[in-house]
């Protein structure tokens, strides 16, 4: 018989439980590496897209600025633009009302009127039927006057004498008006 020598040591198992929780920490601290790069990758692309996109709002910004102020622009020289021409419409109220006072019979008076673009509401009050036709004569050859139209008339019953309410409407001819305020400016 052969005698069995063996020359090796007797190599005794070790408790597995250690080699199982190296591997666990090997294994977690790769997965753990993984999702780091993962991250920074992930995190270095989303700052490329949040770089571009605030060139392009940049950009964007300086376009609408320039923008906003080519309409600013725009819009001064429209609003200097009406200006200008309200100036040159505006027409002076008051030689319309010294005409219309001017204009009245001495036994009348003017109890309110209203200028709304060239239209003049008026109430007066009158004596007689025949001052009223007086005054819408002289209204109507009136340079400044280019119409005048009688809405109502209603009498006014006094103790001994009667007068006469009257609402007018008389319309302004602008060309004549400012004419005449032209003139008056020259003097």
């Amino acid at each position: 018989m052969i005698p069995n020598i063996n020359l090796l040591p007797k190599y005794e198992r070790k408790d597995s439980r250690i080699f199982i929780i190296v591997l666990t920490i090997a294994v977690a601290w790769l997965l753990l590496l993984l999702f780091s790069i993962y991250q920074y990758v992930l995190a270095n692309s989303d700052i490329k897209l949040l770089q571009k996109q605030t060139e392009s709002a940049t950009l964007e910004r300086a376009v609408l600025e320039k923008q906003l102020h080519m309409i600013d622009v725009e819009q001064l020289a429209t609003i200097q633009d009406a200006i200008t021409y309200v100036e040159g419409i505006t027409v002076p109220t008051s030689i319309v009302i010294e005409e219309l006072n001017q204009l009245l019979p001495n036994t009348s008076y003017l109890r309110q009127y209203s200028y709304n673009n060239g239209e003049i509401s008026i109430q007066s009050e009158f004596a007689s039927m025949n001052t009223i036709a007086q005054y819408i004569t002289a209204l109507d050859a009136s340079e400044i006057i280019s119409d005048a139209v009688v809405n109502t008339i209603t009498a006014n019953a006094g103790d001994t004498v009667t007068s006469y309410n009257v609402s007018f409407i008389v319309r302004v001819n602008r060309e004549e008006l400012v004419k005449l305020d032209r003139g008056e400016d020259n003097d």
